[in-house]
């Protein structure tokens, strides 16, 4: 269902009720106002009775005998039959009465307002007795009179709104769609757009109420354009990254295939388990890239255990180390000083170390050392290596790009996936050669600015 029909569907529905709700409000108001004004009729009729008593000569009872009946007037019209009048003396002796006053019941020691039913028909009538007790007046009016002006006063208006309510409808109809004509043109444009047609949308036309609405499509056409380019620089880096190795892997194959010695084919194949051993480290570096780029931020944190941590990543990489033969080694801060408060994942700060100590320990010499040197806000990872050329440290962290002239198989991607997973964490990540003794050092540090190299290293990575 459309919005135009949700809303005429809803005012449909609300406007009669609240025309009842009016006219019970209506009925309620007028009922209690003409209640008032002829509850003072009738008031004022049984002073002015009582005070022309006297001047007048009551002393003989009325002769009800030869008084006719009271008239049958038509329904629903004011005649005199819908107001009666009676006067008793002290004995109770009717000695003043109309023609419907004989109806009237002689009710002595009431005062005020009484609800009498005479000939199955509802009356409301005053008495006022005098103050001797000489005489009791009694004023009396039909239901019936007060209640046809009440329905009169409240009714009368039903007939014009239910001849409204059409117009009122096609009025509102023809208002929504005069006013929803900016989200029908907004549709239609979406409509017709390409898939792949992430420009903003036009929002200065718009009425107020949309602009946030367009705004929003206008950031997650923006977020979405950034991640097609992510993933169409990713794909074309990884093709182009893949395709070196396995070619290499193919021409090795042949090689091995092909050749007659099976010594110079025991030593290709040993190149292929390099070569395959390499594939599979850069295809384990793009799919951990792949990963974190994707995440605009980490939704459960926790307090991060450095000590655990850090046991867990040292455990990983032991075995390079060992064969490397370079030392580990952790820095902890003074006794009392908590080492670089942090709140995030677990898992991505361990990928995170894990890539700077596998970086650190395949350039580290052997007999070196590689230390992890925890401050209040900073984590430094130093090593012995011989360091990146300064004109070279900015490049650092490209995606694919390693120096010239490297020794070590690498892919590329260690310092992408640190510094991705060290923004993520709030987190800043620089690099350059070592102060304290020849090497190089990678900082990560916390609400720090923007990275950038420290200065020029003395060798080449």
């Amino acid at each position: 269902m459309t919005l135009r029909r949700r809303l005429l569907l809803l005012l449909l529905l609300a406007t009669p009720v609240v025309w009842v709700g009016a006219m019970a409000v209506s009925f309620y108001s007028a009922q209690h106002e003409i209640n008032e004004l002829f509850d003072t009729e009738l008031v004022r009729l049984a002073r002015q009775l009582q005070a022309t008593l006297p001047s007048t000569n009551l002393g003989a009872p009325t002769d009800t005998s030869s008084m006719p009946p009271p008239l049958a007037g038509k329904e629903g019209e004011a005649e005199p039959k819908d107001l009666l009048l009676a006067v008793w003396d002290g004995n109770g002796r009717l000695v003043l009465v109309d023609r419907e006053g004989l109806l009237m019941p002689y009710l002595p020691g009431q005062k005020g307002f009484v609800e009498l039913m005479l000939a199955e028909r509802p009356w409301r009538a005053y008495y006022l007795p005098s103050p001797s007790g000489r005489w009791l007046v009694a004023a009396g009016q039909r239901h019936k009179e007060r209640r046809e002006l009440v329905l009169a006063l409240t009714a009368g208006p039903l007939l014009p709104w239910l001849l409204t309510l059409p117009v009122l409808l096609l009025v509102m109809a023809v208002g929504l769609k005069r006013v929803l004509r900016p989200v029908a043109a907004l549709s239609a444009e979406l409509a017709c757009r390409a898939a792949d047609d992430l420009k903003p949308l036009r929002g200065t036309d718009l009425p107020a109420d949309l602009r946030p609405l367009v705004d929003a499509m206008n950031a997650q056409f923006e977020r979405t354009a950034g991640l097609l380019q992510r993933e169409r620089r990713f794909t074309a880096d990884a093709a182009h990254e893949l395709r070196t190795p396995l070619a290499a892997l193919q021409a090795q194959w042949d090689a091995a295939r092909l050749s007659p010695d099976s010594a110079t084919a025991a030593d290709t194949l040993a190149k292929i388990g390099q070569g395959l051993a390499r594939l599979s480290r850069l295809v384990t570096q793009m799919l951990q890239l792949s990963r974190v780029e994707h995440l605009d931020s980490i939704s459960q944190q926790v307090q991060i255990d450095w000590i655990a941590l850090i046991g867990e990543v040292l455990s990983d990489v032991l075995p390079l180390a060992e064969h490397r033969h370079v030392e580990l080694a952790c820095e902890w801060p003074a006794a009392g000083a908590a080492p670089l408060p942090l709140r995030g994942a677990p898992p991505l700060l361990a990928a995170m170390l894990r890539n700077l100590l596998d970086n650190g320990l395949r350039y580290s010499p052997a007999g070196g050392h590689l230390t992890l040197r925890f401050g209040s806000d900073t984590l430094d990872i130093l090593d012995d290596g011989p360091g990146v050329p300064a004109e070279l440290l900015v490049r650092l962290g490209d995606r694919f790009y390693r120096p010239a002239g490297q020794v070590e198989s690498g892919s590329g991607l260690g310092l992408s996936i640190v510094r991705r997973i060290a923004e993520l964490h709030g987190l800043t990540v620089d690099w350059g050669p070592r102060e304290d003794a020849p090497g190089f050092r990678v900082r990560l540090r916390r609400n720090a600015p923007r990275p950038q190299a420290l200065g020029p290293a003395s060798a080449g990575r």
